[in-house]
């Protein structure tokens, strides 16, 4: 019943404040795919839903909105793990020494030279990537405190074109909530199909083991970097083995679906999807990732929506789509176009919806923008908003995102898709990604644009379009 109070009681800014804040609680432990936390949110998202009336799009299932699947959870075996360098420096453990480390190289023991790329700037008259072969080397990159996640994002998009086979990331002093070590990655796949790969392994290691590496202390490479002198003249003589194995099981999770059947008998078989992803990544210790713009924010919007279109409903059917397995490779929308229950000729369209909540009250990403899967979406969104009465002035260069979130899976079937992203900011993927930070009156607008464009697509006679593809494609 407290849910259901949640639900129906306030302002739609106060209502999205109360969703994002159960969902971003401590309580459900950051969410990560298959555990406790996830389950607890499901189950939150479930309850919503069904105080509301809106039904399950499973109606032949004993519960109608859980599209339960099985996923194989493979993990570092932190016992059979080892990075030492020849000629220098004891073997480390994961337990006291590693930060972070991944298991794309589990099972692989290798010696490899080393190559330093300094901070991984790629700036105009300043590339550290310039004149360095990584090529069958591992990569050795300075962190900074001042690092954001899209610099890091942009150094694995550089690296993963290089050849190199690892990362080796120095970090001046452990984040919050990671001191001490032993932060491991866990991956998943969909049961039955490949496991996790990747062009190259990632290794995070503290600054106080530097000098296993380059001989020198850690200031003298930051005097190095700041001297401004090329990545490319400091040398390493050293080679580095890295070795790891890792062990696999099988875990539950499952994606939440609501539906709003279409009022005309004949277009009801066309079908809208809205999604939005509730996992998040989970917990370091006892630190927890609360992930309240990721995806707190998007999945309130999601519930709010529901309510909203099972009150005033369009001719085309719409489904609700609260996805699991986002954070770990897009896998609860990879099942979920595997088994609809409907052809996906059915499906006209997709809205996704994932960190709406901050950078500026008026200002909302879209994308794709400017990319070959460009649709007709973003003209007619563009007309919806239009007629707010609060207008947003749209970020149109977030399209290297495209390939980050649900839609793209969509997309790659061949159905068009917007996909609504304020774009990251500092407390991504961090344990300060908290509820007390989010912007309620700008996800109450956010609301309100994409219920606009919901009933736009619902209601227009032509399907949303591919607009920059050729039609030989």
């Amino acid at each position: 019943m407290i849910w259901f109070l949640i639900f129906m009681m306030g302002s739609d800014a106060d209502q999205l404040r109360a969703h994002v804040k159960f969902l971003a609680s401590d309580l459900l432990e950051g969410r990560e795919t298959s555990q406790r936390g996830q389950l607890l949110a499901a189950a939150y998202l479930q309850s919503c839903l069904e105080e509301a009336g809106i039904p399950g799009a499973f109606p032949n299932q004993e519960n109608p909105y859980y599209q339960s699947f099985e996923l194989t959870a493979t993990e570092i075996d932190s016992s059979q793990i080892s990075l030492s360098f020849k000629g220098g420096g004891p073997k480390r453990t994961v337990s006291s020494d590693f930060l972070e480390t991944s298991i794309r190289f589990a099972g692989k023991s290798t010696e490899s030279k080393m190559a330093f790329i300094g901070y991984g700037r790629m700036e105009e008259g300043l590339d550290d990537f310039e004149g360095v072969d990584l090529k069958d080397r591992w990569a050795v990159l300075l962190a900074s405190e001042e690092d954001s996640p899209s610099h890091f994002w942009k150094v694995f998009q550089k690296l993963n074109s290089t050849g190199c086979k690892g990362l080796l990331v120095i970090s001046p002093k452990p984040q919050p909530g990671e001191e001490g070590g032993g932060r491991t990655e866990r991956s998943y796949s969909l049961t039955g199909q490949a496991g996790p790969s990747g062009n190259f392994a990632m290794v995070r290691i503290y600054d106080s083991q530097a000098e296993a590496v380059f001989g020198r202390a850690f200031a003298d490479l930051q005097d190095w970097i700041q001297a401004k002198k090329p990545a490319r003249e400091l040398v390493l003589k050293r080679s580095l083995t890295y070795t790891v194995a890792s062990k696999s099981s099988k875990v539950q999770t499952g994606n939440v679906v609501a539906r709003v059947e279409g009022t005309d008998p004949e277009r009801a078989k066309e079908i809208l999807v809205v999604s939005a992803h509730y996992d998040h990544v989970g917990m370091t210790g006892q630190t927890v990732y609360n992930g309240a713009d990721d995806n707190g924010s998007g999945t309130s919007v999601l519930l709010e929506l529901a309510q909203r279109i099972q009150s005033n409903p369009t001719p085309r059917t719409i489904i609700f789509l609260f996805l699991t397995g986002e954070e770990v490779g897009l896998l609860g929308s990879e099942y979920y176009l595997g088994h609809m229950g409907f052809p996906t000729k059915n499906l006209i369209a997709n809205i996704n919806i994932d960190m709406v909540g901050r950078n500026g009250s008026y200002e909302l990403g879209y994308l794709p923008a400017k990319n070959e899967d460009v649709t007709s979406l973003s003209d007619w969104m563009k007309e919806v908003n239009s007629g707010l009465e609060h207008p947003f002035t749209f970020n149109e260069e977030l399209d290297k995102y495209h390939h980050r979130s649900d839609h793209y899976n969509f997309v790659k079937v061949g159905v068009p898709a917007i996909f609504f992203f304020s774009d990251v900011h500092e407390d991504y993927h961090r344990p300060t990604d908290d509820w007390q930070k989010l912007d309620y009156d700008k996800l109450a607008r956010v609301l309100a644009l994409v219920d606009g464009l919901v009933h736009k697509i619902g209601n227009t006679e032509e399907r949303p379009v591919f607009s920059n593809r050729s039609k030989s494609r």
